[in-house]
């Protein structure tokens, strides 16, 4: 993989007169009106004053039962998964991840002159030397699919790595989080965000829990005041809202399933995803991303993901509206194929 890869222009910006956005997995909810009440509210003096962390952290860290020290903020995990790459890794340490996972892990990796490894789904892999870190997304990306924290470390425990990043992106639907692992060793880090269910992508606010002493020479590495204050405040709304979380989970729960029944009604093979993402399995992946996007509707093509072993491409699942709508420019497109197979013939989901 080249050290300047570019990210595909996959996303919904590059749709022109785009109606559908299937790409980008945003609530469909919007956020928690404890949320919107609270940027109402918010002062001209709050909004001047330097940004009060600790506030946040001490709420994550109620949910979490975890110590300040284990808790630090980032401007999205985007800026945690650089955070974490600048400051663990040096030229020519090697980085393992998933195929087919989220491409930040190993855009990041190769930006710090590092190399990249990748495993299958069987855990299997080939490195030279022995892995600095191990990036590791649960749910997957891009199938929603997750493993236990028993599978987790099972895989941790052949891979062998120095630490351990397990980004739980989407951990809000997993029953059990990675964390209460996290704080009881010295070489793991989980990744949290609050763009997802809780709907704050436009804040850009995300969290790391690790032990004291990792997460301890992050914050010697980053720069100050990484999340605004407003950012702070909407955070501690989201995350106290429990309400609103677990009627998204239920909104995309209910519309997953009846995405995947269409779906698999029309011949594709669908993901077991637990998220608010669905990878569709197809051989004729090419020819009806290429239509969708005459279409005007955005998906992302499975090539975006590094090492992708599987055909296909990856939707964001919405409101039950859009996901009608969508099915139907989806039976448009695939009158380019009809009477083809559009299963892949060895890929296994």
């Amino acid at each position: 993989m080249e050290k300047n890869m570019q990210l595909p222009k996959i996303y919904a910006s590059q749709v022109k007169k785009q109606t559908i956005d299937m790409s980008l997995s945003i609530n469909p909810l919007g956020c928690s009106p404890v949320v919107l009440k609270m940027l109402r509210n918010i002062s001209a003096a709050e909004i001047s004053s330097y940004p009060k962390q600790s506030v946040l952290i001490k709420s994550i860290c109620q949910k979490f039962s975890v110590q300040q020290s284990a808790v630090i903020l980032g401007n999205g995990s985007e800026q945690l998964i650089k955070l974490i790459c600048q400051t663990f890794l040096n030229p020519q340490d090697s980085v393992l991840t998933e195929k087919g996972s989220f491409p930040l892990f190993s855009k990041e990796a190769l930006l710090a002159n590092a190399r990249v490894c990748f495993f299958d789904g069987n855990g299997r892999f080939q490195c030279k030397q022995g892995t600095r870190l191990l990036f590791l997304a649960n749910p997957k990306t891009p199938t929603g699919e997750a493993l236990n924290n028993d599978e987790i470390r099972d895989l941790i425990a052949r891979c062998k790595p120095e630490i351990s990043v397990i980004d739980e992106t989407n951990g809000e639907f997993l029953g059990e989080s990675f964390s209460t692992v996290a704080t009881k060793t010295t070489n793991v880090i989980v990744l949290r965000t609050f763009s997802k269910v809780f709907g704050l992508a436009g804040l850009r606010v995300a969290f790391a829990i690790g032990a004291k002493s990792i997460i301890a020479r992050l914050k010697e590495t980053q720069q100050p005041f990484p999340v605004s204050e407003v950012a702070v405040q909407a955070g501690v709304a989201a995350i106290n809202d429990k309400q609103f979380v677990t009627n998204t989970i239920q909104f995309f729960k209910k519309e997953r399933q009846f995405l995947t029944k269409e779906l698999q009604q029309r011949g594709f093979r669908v993901s077991k995803s637990m998220t608010n993402n669905l990878f569709i399995c197809t051989s004729q992946a090419s020819v009806i991303i290429t239509e969708l996007k005459k279409l005007d509707v955005a998906v992302i093509d499975g090539k975006f993901f590094p090492k992708n072993p599987l055909t296909g491409f990856r939707i964001s699942i919405k409101d039950r509206r859009t996901n009608k709508l969508f099915l139907e420019k989806l039976d448009t497109a695939m009158a380019c194929v009809k009477g083809k197979n559009l299963l892949p013939s060895k890929e296994v989901l």
